[in-house]
């Protein structure tokens, strides 16, 4: 009404939602008209702020960044693509980069949350993606969720699980930290932080043990078949239920009986979270979760599988569009010379200027800054100043480089670095696609206009990209991008704005006769043998060690109230009034141990930084381990976490910081 947003409803018939919606897309859109958003072009003149016009900040920009790249190389610059953005921005951004920057230096803030999911999944079954519609969480006869806070994190994925547990569907949940979850439960094990793959190992141990395998699955569809069993086999046989008891703190009746559940369910499903994989082991975490599906054969049929819920309204999408290091669009490699050909191709530019070195991911592009390899960047709705591990680190490293680049909708704490930002829009001021947890193609339509001077994203990359020197084909609408992002990324080449205007398609869609694909893999795996892997892998302790100085463990995640770095979340009062204060969970044990009631101030420090906060006593958490929500700024949990890396998907380990406690 007047130009601004007066209700939010979910539209009925539109699956998964069906007309329902969380508290933050029921009530969460007073960002949108606040009086804080970005309207103008910013330029940093003698370190202040000061407004510009368009022609100004985009010639500027223009004139660093090609300075930049005339006298380091194009791998002196890198980009932040966002996970709120549509597709379509996404997908310009990463040809941006790729084309204009010359570099793969791209990537976003899937490196922070799933990268160690999706590497393992690529690795062992082919897909970054979930396997199951959202439905199946409702009529799988046994959900296995696994370091997901699934009702405060993913609450509309949650309605279909609580539907299935009043149906009696039996629930698994394997989790540190007590969650809502719990109360639906058939059985809770609470492991120690960083036990996942002994955990798991012992689980397969049990299965193989008492013969709940599928032996006929695996001949037909695993990889080696009994011979790779074999080798899992021995790899397990160690892993008996006491020593895994010893190892995780969970008893071992629980593990038998937990083992038991999901190897004769007749159909069982796997929800894994950020728990899993924001670890250093984040990567073998999930091979080991997958192992125990492949060899019980509980994926590639109907309510059967592994699904990851993501985080954001498209880091699915994000990431099949190309914002990568390592894939274009589609998850092609771009290593290989007939991927670059083809894709040179479609973007009209010479198969010479698309660079063949995989590029580098979030954390080590903040590390290159540090160490003065890359010189500048573009950011596009991110906030790395928040999200980002061990932010003193991070903080150095974007006061080191010589041009700072923020495209966004409002001041955030990584504004205050940029030599230039950039008023974007909001999903409500947009045309677009986004792509959910279960690989659902949608379509976001636009409800109100950008305020003041502030653009589209799409068109702000589109413009600039003509500056310097690289223009893009004149684009008519969002539809003509996804019809080039179709072109180029095979597992969304059936689909069309025209045919999502008669409902969403998943993808794999690769024709225009395609239905689409709901469930994953019931013929075939998409590796190169059509057959899944195993990989047997043993426990191996963190490398943060607890000791005398740091003596706990501090586990960090998200609140139903608030998105992430809560940028737009705590500007919302239907929110805030519920929190908006920053605060540290601890266990009533060490409270006493520490004297520390309710309230309580505390100072946080960690081997990297510290913090203060206040204290809630709960049993949520056990004792020896701490839990904080990592959304405020005024305790900004990621000045404790290391930036230590996965070294398969590169990711941080935001769940496991030694870090001690003190009143102040």
């Amino acid at each position: 009404q007047d130009g601004r947003i007066m209700r939010c409803n979910g539209v009925e018939g539109v699956s998964p939602n069906d007309g329902r919606l969380c508290v933050k897309g029921r009530f969460g859109y007073e960002f949108v008209h606040s009086a804080d958003r970005l309207t103008r072009p910013l330029i940093k003149r003698e370190g202040k702020l000061e407004e510009a016009t368009w022609d100004e900040a985009l010639d500027l920009i223009s004139a660093r960044f090609t300075e930049i790249k005339n006298k380091y190389g194009s791998d002196a610059l890198a980009g932040y693509a966002s996970a709120k953005c549509t597709n379509e921005d996404n997908y310009l951004f990463q040809k941006f980069i790729r084309t204009v920057f010359g570099t793969n230096n791209i990537d976003y803030c899937t490196r922070l949350c799933h990268a160690s999911t999706v590497t393992a999944m690529l690795k062992a079954i082919g897909d970054g993606a979930g396997s199951n519609p959202i439905e199946h969480f409702e009529t799988t006869d046994c959900l296995f969720v696994i370091g997901n806070n699934i009702i405060e994190t993913h609450p509309i994925t949650a309605t279909y699980v609580k539907r299935g547990s009043v149906k009696g569907q039996k629930i698994i949940v394997v989790d540190p930290k007590w969650t809502p979850l719990v109360r639906y439960a058939t059985i809770w094990l609470q492991p120690r932080l960083g036990t996942d793959v002994a955990l798991l190992n012992g689980l397969v141990h049990i299965i193989i043990r008492n013969g709940w395998t599928n032996r006929k699955f695996i001949e037909e569809r695993v990889e080696g078949g009994m011979e790779a069993f074999k080798q899992l086999e021995d790899l397990t046989s160690s892993y008996t239920p006491v020593y895994v008891s010893e190892i995780t703190g969970v008893p071992a009746s629980k593990l038998e009986a937990a083992a038991r559940l999901y190897a004769t369910s007749p159909t069982a499903m796997i929800a894994t979270g950020m728990g899993m994989s924001q670890q250093i082991t984040g990567t073998h975490n999930v091979l080991s979760l997958i192992n125990m599906m492949l060899i019980t054969g509980k994926v590639g049929r109907e309510r059967c599988g592994i699904n990851p819920p993501r985080g954001q309204n498209n880091v699915q999408g994000a990431t099949d569009v190309g914002c990568s290091p390592s894939f274009y669009p589609g998850y092609i490699p771009v290593t290989n010379d007939d991927n670059r050909r083809r894709v040179a191709e479609v973007w009209g530019v010479p198969f010479e200027t698309l660079s063949p070195k995989p590029g580098l991911t979030t954390v080590e592009i903040m590390q290159a800054a540090y160490d003065g390899r890359i010189k500048g960047i573009f950011i596009m709705g991110e906030n790395a100043m928040i999200s980002d591990p061990n932010l003193n680190h991070t903080e150095e490293a974007l006061k080191r480089m010589e041009f700072v680049v923020v495209q966004d909708i409002f001041h955030t704490e990584t504004t205050r670095f940029a030599d230039v930002i950039l008023p974007a829009s909001s999903w409500a001021e947009k045309e677009g696609t986004f792509v959910n947890s279960d690989r659902r193609v949608l379509r976001v339509r636009k409800a109100v206009e950008c305020p003041g001077e502030a653009k589209v994203d799409w068109k702000i990359i589109h413009e600039l990209s003509g500056r310097m020197g690289k223009p893009m084909p004149d684009y008519h609408d969002e539809s003509e991008i996804f019809d080039e992002i179709a072109k180029v990324t095979p597992i969304m080449a059936g689909i069309s704005y025209e045919r999502l205007e008669k409902g969403s398609i998943q993808w794999p869609c690769p024709d225009k006769d395609h239905p689409g694909t709901p469930t994953l893999y019931l013929d075939r795996f998409n590796t190169p043998t059509g057959r899944a892997k195993l990989f047997p892998v043993e426990y191996i302790q963190q490398k943060e060690k607890l000791d005398g100085e740091f003596p706990m463990i501090l586990n960090s995640g998200r609140l139903l109230y608030h998105y992430h770095t809560a940028t737009m979340t705590r500007r919302t009062k239907a929110l805030t009034d519920f929190v908006n204060e920053a605060f540290v969970q601890i266990n009533p044990g060490d409270a006493v141990r520490y004297g520390l009631t309710d309230g309580s101030k505390v100072r946080i420090e960690s081997r990297r930084g510290e913090l203060e906060t206040q204290v809630r006593i709960s049993e949520d958490v056990l004792e020896g381990e701490l839990f904080m929500p990592w959304h405020f700024t005024e305790s900004q949990v990621n000045r404790l976490t290391r930036d230590e890396l996965d070294p398969y998907s590169r990711i941080a380990p935001f769940k496991l910081s030694a870090v001690r406690i003190t009143k102040v």
